[in-house]
């Protein structure tokens, strides 16, 4: 059967279509992924066959002026499922949280996707939650279409939490806008085109509360790719004390020149427990440190391969990231969660309630809490007892390869398959 793998141009969205991409390809299916030209090199460099849709769009250029001209709604507490929403103030939040992802993002690609689409002709689509254009498409030729999660299902969670608030009569914003669209291709939608025929999910069972249960999901183990990277010589080498890893993720480097959790406070809380410090920055100036400063046991060893470095560890701190959370949950080792902003402070929250992480929110950040939780990471059996239960848990989930075979049935029967999992029977 042929593919399409859909994304807009963010990196840390789209790759984790690789593992799943690549178990088609070596089963023999026809395999395509469409994103914005500022994309095609990047995940060219997967080795998969890549087409740019639509033009690139400076989208965290356009949020970081928006929020500093006061244009764009900065409550993102939609996605926080403890927070109580009615429809007057959340409906408008939520309008607003469309016009600046999911319309931007989508809007310069769709029409390029939907004639890729027509003249292509995918037996299926398979998209990341966001690029919704991928529902659209999907409907223009009349195939089945799959989302692509790569954190727990805010969109879902929120779309439930619309509806139980929701007057008679009125259309949440991302359905209302994306029919809209919708109806330029002489496509018309039903309700649950946002959330696909399916639902991928790479998260384990535990991690998965926020789940709809009306909704249908495949579960597909998580597995580590962030690009070609060379592993260094020095990982092979056997640590002698405990070593700790910092990884606050470099999206927010990258997008806005700075890194939103305050780098120096974390490292310092590190250094004062561990006796060897990695942190994957270039140097002590990305995370506001005097080089003079920083003590001999910490080393910037810039990107590296997370998976590689965080096997040879005893702790992690991260910034919660769905991948470096899952790329630490992979290679068993606890970890400290300081959680940034938007699905992270949830997603922190799932973790430690399974009792495999600590987090500490940014107003609770200072050395001596940092160094604290890092003396329990290192000392408490429990929490290395259930950061194993919780990694073996994403060891048994099936493979890329073995989901192949549920997409296969779910082209040929567009009705649930055995593998798939309703939100609540998992």
């Amino acid at each position: 059967m042929r593919v399409l793998l859909v994304s807009y141009a963010e990196r840390t969205q789209a790759e984790p279509l690789v593992p799943l991409a690549w178990a088609l390809r070596c089963a023999g299916h026809d395999v395509l992924v469409a994103t914005q030209p500022e994309l095609v090199e990047t995940m060219a460099d997967s080795g998969l066959p890549v087409v740019a849709v639509g033009r690139s769009l400076p989208l965290y250029r356009l949020w970081d002026h928006a929020e500093h001209e006061g244009d764009a709604d900065g409550d993102l507490d939609l996605v926080d499922p403890t927070v109580p929403l009615a429809w007057e103030t959340a409906a408008p939040a939520f309008a607003d949280l469309v016009q600046w992802w999911f319309r931007t993002a989508n809007e310069p690609l769709v029409g390029d996707l939907v004639a890729l689409c027509r003249e292509w002709e995918p037996d299926l689509v398979v998209w990341e939650t966001v690029t919704v254009a991928g529902a659209v498409a999907a409907r223009a030729c009349g195939v089945p279409h799959v989302r692509f999660l790569w954190t727990y299902d805010f969109l879902a969670s929120v779309l439930r939490r619309l509806r139980d608030v929701q007057p008679p009569g009125a259309t949440e914003p991302l359905t209302a806008w994306l029919t809209t669209v919708a109806a330029r291709f002489g496509v018309e939608l039903d309700p649950a085109a946002v959330t696909g025929d399916a639902t991928i999910t790479f998260l384990p069972a535990a991690l998965r509360r926020l789940d709809d249960p009306d909704l249908t999901y495949l579960p597909m183990r998580f597995v580590p790719y962030a690009g070609p990277v060379v592993v260094p010589d020095w990982v092979h080498d056997e640590p002698t004390a405990p070593r700790a890893c910092v990884t606050l993720g470099t999206s927010a480097l990258d997008r806005f020149g700075r890194l939103v959790v305050p780098a120096a406070t974390v490292v310092r809380g590190v250094a004062a427990v561990a006796a060897e410090v990695l942190v994957t920055l270039d140097g002590p100036e990305d995370a506001g440190l005097d080089p003079a400063e920083v003590p001999g046991h910490v080393r910037f060893v810039g990107r590296v391969p997370l998976d590689a470095v965080l096997r040879t560890c005893d702790l992690v701190v991260h910034h919660g990231g769905p991948g470096t959370a899952m790329t630490a949950v992979a290679a068993g080792i606890p970890a400290l969660v300081v959680p940034e902003e938007f699905d992270a402070p949830v997603l922190a929250r799932l973790l430690a309630d399974t009792g495999a992480a600590l987090r500490l929110g940014l107003d609770e950040l200072t050395e001596a809490s940092v160094a604290e939780a890092a003396r329990r990471l290192l000392d408490d059996p429990v929490l290395r007892e259930e950061t194993a239960r919780l990694r073996d848990a994403l060891l048994a989930t099936p493979s890329p390869h073995d989901l192949v075979d549920a997409l296969e049935r779910l082209v040929e029967h567009p009705a649930p398959c055995p593998e798939t999992t309703r939100g609540a029977e998992r």
